[in-house]
């Protein structure tokens, strides 16, 4: 029978079918915000078959706990009824979790996924719990409240048909769709049946859409194309030779792609191939390892690159030849197998290569083993030395002291900075401009054998280096590091007063090393370098150039008097060399004196046992002559030295030239004893100004084998696969830099992050008042001496904001000055422009302010290493369209996922919650607008446990302020 009533608040029963329908209601509201950027791919009726699929699940379940409420009403103890009605309200927010995560992150999460977020929250994440919660508690009450104030109609015997209908309906076979891409479970015949046709309906629609967007490039390019057109033709081409340079894996896993085997330039040329050798140039392996990809592809005209591929990678890497010999020696291009010709292309470039260390060759060492302390003396430059043949009476001490030595009086510098002089003389190459500035990373160059301080340590010696400034500076640490120094005295100075560099003078660091000399018990080899000879002048003597040495000269004296009462010179040598020549422009009378070369002249000279006093050595040396001079010296048996090297100690000359390099050209001057000049483009291998007699082809074709090999070393320097090994290490983004002991976006922290060996760093940008890019976060002067100030960054003029200092005394830095001393501190570097919401700061244009950031970002050719995003939605739109520069999207899933494939976006980047498998697979499937994979990265992981979630997911980019710890995990 039919019976109307109202429900009432003892009516559990009715209650929570009331619920049910409310909950379901909202889940589908849910879907439709979240998943309605997917459902638009499918047609009506295959969206009424998803609805029925998720329907079948809830209503099954629903159906389950309607059945155990029903038959709890026939226990006669309140107690037991209570308690399971308790149970399945429980169970109700179990079936209905998913719910209000959907509002939240744009995507479905099972309710386990929840409640085990539990065990690494963090604010954000016990917010949404709380809210979640919240939202379950609030749907229940209003239940309860129109249960107060409407009618319900029930049969009696209703909840045995819904039961017995939800059951039957989970027994018909429905397959889930994944509507986002991926594979779909088959359960049966019916259910592979759904599939297949599901299948072919998107692969019909995707196929509809790939005409519409490649019709335009895929049809007769004698048609006029628009300037615009022609532009954005050119633009495609670059992204994805850019890709190809940066990830070269990714052409060849997807190939052969049909955007790009159809992709032609402004001039209607197909240029697929030049994007192949691309990729080859940063990885010729590639060619071999996917071989299957392309051996019987043909393209345009019927035409194989079998052939044209794999003598391009034996072009770059020859070896490779033998090396893959198994792959390939039975393949046939046209009539005739490939293997015999590319093999004897491989022995012709064997025999026709030259490399930097074929100009190498072993030689008999000397075996005189003795102590050595080598002193880089700052600023000694040859005009200021009466005795070496100077114009000026600078060096009255040294030169006297020189006397009980000899003393090189045409020593010349193979450069015009500390750092170039440690390069010549501590690994014995010359310091070439690499393309990016000596002054932010000097450790990156590679000797052709191992470093000085390596040499000594092989033969049994103690290392140590001595500096009174900080060996942070330009990374010296690391430098001195790789060329094998183990010991570092850089600190004890607090007694001393301090000067130029915050650098005790140079009596303290003669003190240190008295004191490190003293201590020794071993055979030792002792570096040093003086610093109150450094611009500016600091001293105590006073803050003149004339006093400054002054004071150099009659420490250095002092220093020897008191080396010599130890008894040194018994069993040692010291060795004194200047690291370049004064940085002051060159007098009138000097350079009529000496010319050009009195750029590189400085003073050198040696005291010691085995050394003859009062000699004057007036042969030609450079600083590398010195490396290589002390090995053949000291060393044991035979030692790898380079052949065009002169011999300080046997006066031994095999090279009548000396070579001082430009610090910011690929450039150098060669200069003789005869007064000959010569200026040589290295890359060129020529002599642009030819001032004399040289042998032109001896020295261009060492400096440019030098260079080549230095570059090689450091090809994958700018590669992100450089710093992950394999493709399953992770590579490590530091958020704002290392700054756990100094100030986020500081040098410090970025220069900390790269000790740490990150990945990439990620850093922030934001605008002043009067539109100048500043490296904060902002929107407040926090962690800075004017945090009291209330004002936002964008209210303040860059004038008014250089009164403020960081927490560790930096200045804000403009992105212009900042970002060129970042180049050589992370393969990848990310920048989150800020762009102000304070309505008083609306002047300052998203657009603008972008043109900014990518000028500077351009004059410092770093377009391939800088990654732009925002969490501005406009501008990341606007930024996504630009293929000059690399861009990511940091939004959430929903916004991201309709961003993405329509821009030329290389990453996404979202809190690390939104990675769950089905995001993850989504994002494999997706590709942007050029038809290229989306890099997925999490921010920001600092727990362990997350970390090792998102690895097991795929998600191989991870943003964090745990460095150190998250890559010692990424380790084992």
């Amino acid at each position: 029978m039919f019976r109307l009533y109202k429900i009432k608040k003892t009516s559990f029963l009715s209650y929570l079918l009331l619920v049910f329908c409310l909950l379901f209601l909202l889940k589908w509201g849910a879907i439709l915000v979240s998943y309605g950027y997917l459902l638009g791919q499918m047609q009506w009726w295959w969206i009424v078959y998803f609805v029925a699929m998720v329907i079948q699940g809830d209503f099954f379940l629903g159906g389950i706990l309607l059945g155990i409420a029903y038959l709890a009403e026939f226990l006669n103890k309140k107690f037991w009824r209570v308690l399971i009605q308790i149970f399945i309200l429980f169970a109700v927010v179990v079936v209905f979790a998913d719910i209000a995560t959907m509002f939240v992150y744009q995507q479905r999460f099972s309710f386990s996924l929840v409640s085990g977020m539990f065990s690494t929250m963090n604010s954000v994440v016990g917010l949404y719990i709380v809210g979640f919660f919240l939202g379950v508690a609030a749907v229940f009450g209003i239940a309860l409240l129109l249960s107060k104030v409407m009618k319900f109609g029930l049969r009696n015997h209703a909840i045995l048909l819904l039961i017995g209908g939800s059951i039957l309906f989970k027994l018909v076979p429905m397959p889930i769709l994944h509507v986002s891409g991926g594979e779909l479970p088959v359960e049966n015949t019916f259910a592979q049946w759904v599939i297949d046709s599901y299948k072919l309906n998107l692969a019909e629609q995707n196929n509809d859409r790939s005409k519409n967007q490649t019709g335009a490039q895929t049809s007769d390019f004698s048609s006029f194309l628009t300037i615009e057109e022609q532009r954005e033709a050119d633009n495609e081409m670059n992204s994805r030779l850019r890709l190809a340079r940066l990830y070269p894996e990714s052409i060849f896993e997807d190939f052969p792609q049909e955007r790009l085997i159809n992709a032609r330039n402004s001039k209607g040329e197909l240029y697929y191939e030049e994007v192949l050798f691309e990729a080859l140039k940063k990885n010729p392996e590639l060619a071999f390892l996917y071989l299957d990809r392309y051996k019987d592809w043909k393209g345009h005209g019927d035409k194989s690159i079998l052939r044209d591929m794999l003598e391009f990678a034996i072009s770059q890497k020859p070896q490779l030849a033998y090396t893959y010999l198994k792959e390939y020696e039975e393949l046939v291009d046209g009539n005739e197998k490939i293997a015999k010709p590319l093999l004897e292309k491989a022995t012709e470039l064997y025999q026709n290569k030259l490399n930097f260390g074929d100009l190498f060759s072993k030689k008999p060492a000397r075996g005189n083993k003795k102590n050595l302390i080598l002193v880089f003396f700052e600023s000694a430059s040859a005009v200021d030395s009466k005795r070496t043949g100077g114009l000026y009476d600078v060096f009255p001490w040294v030169d006297k002291i020189s006397e009980a030595g000899v003393l090189f009086t045409n020593m010349f510098a193979n450069g015009a900075t500390s750092e170039m002089g440690h390069i010549a003389t501590l690994m014995g190459v010359e310091p070439t401009f690499l393309g990016t500035s000596l002054d932010t990373g000097y450790e990156r160059f590679s000797g052709v054998v191992e470093g000085l301080g390596s040499f000594f340590k092989n033969l049994g010696y103690k290392t140590h280096f001595v500096s009174t400034a900080s060996l942070d500076f330009l990374n010296q640490r690391t430098f001195l590091k790789k060329v094998g120094f183990d010991t570092f005295w850089e600190d004890g100075y607090d007694d001393w007063k301090k000067y130029t560099f915050n650098a005790a003078p140079d009596m303290a660091l003669y003190e240190k090393t008295l004191d490190v000399v003293a201590a020794q018990t071993s055979p030792y080899f002792i570096g040093l370098q003086t610093i109150s000879s450094h611009t500016p002048y600091a001293t105590p003597y006073g803050n003149t150039a004339d006093a400054a040495f002054r004071y150099m000269d009659q420490s250095f004296a002092k220093f020897y008097l008191k080396l010599k009462k130890t008894g040194f010179f018994e069993n040692g040598i010291l060795l004194v060399v200047g690291d370049h020549r004064k940085m002051t422009p060159l007098g009138g009378d000097e350079y009529r004196k000496w010319g050009p070369s009195a750029e590189a002249r400085i003073v050198a000279f040696m005291i010691g046992s085995g050394i003859k006093a009062g000699e004057i050595d007036d042969r030609l040396y450079q600083q590398t002559d010195i490396f290589y001079s002390l090995m053949k010296e000291f060393g044991s048996g035979e030692v790898q030295v380079l052949d065009q090297s002169n011999d300080i100690f046997t006066q031994e000359i095999t090279r009548n030239w000396a070579v001082k390099n430009f610090t910011i050209k690929q450039q150098a001057y060669a200069f003789n004893l005869s007064g000959d000049t010569g200026l040589v483009d290295i890359p060129k291998r020529e002599f642009t100004e030819d001032a004399g007699m040289f042998d032109k082809k001896a020295i261009t074709n060492y400096l440019y084998l030098g260079l080549k090999y230095q570059k090689n070393q450091n090809s994958d320097d700018i590669s992100p696969s450089s710093q992950t090994g394999t493709k399953s290490q992770t590579v490590l983004i530091s958020h704002r830099g290392e700054h756990s002991d100094t100030s986020e976006n500081s040098y410090a922290a970025f220069w900390k992050a790269s000790k740490y060996d990150a990945g990439a760093i990620e850093f922030d940008v934001t605008p002043t008042k009067d539109g100048k890019l500043v490296v904060f976060h902002g929107p407040k002067l926090y962690s800075t001496t004017c945090k009291q100030i209330q004002k936002d960054i964008c209210q303040m003029t860059y004038e008014e904001l250089k009164e403020c200092k960081l927490s560790n005394g930096e200045d804000i830095r403009l992105l212009s000055s900042r970002l060129p001393k970042m180049k050589l501190l992370a393969p990848l570097l990310f920048l989150d422009m800020k762009i102000p919401e304070n309505s008083a700061c609306k002047d300052l244009k998203p657009q603008e302010l972008f043109a900014q950031a990518k000028e500077i970002v351009m004059n410092n050719s770093m377009q391939e290493q800088v990654i732009f995003s925002s969490d501005n939605e406009e501008l990341t739109s606007y930024f996504g369209k630009d293929s000059d520069v690399m861009t990511s999207v940091d939004a959430n899933w929903k916004a991201a996922s309709q961003l993405l494939p329509r821009g030329n976006y290389m990453y996404y980047m979202a809190p690390y919650q939104v990675f769950t498998p089905d995001v993850v697979l989504s994002l494999k499937m997706m590709k942007n607008r050029l038809g290229q994979k989306i890099i997925p990265i999490a921010y920001t992981v600092n727990d362990v446990g997350v970390f090792r979630r998102l690895k097991k997911l795929g998600v191989n980019y991870v943003m964090t302020d745990e460095l150190l710890r998250l890559g010692e995990e990424d380790k084992k």
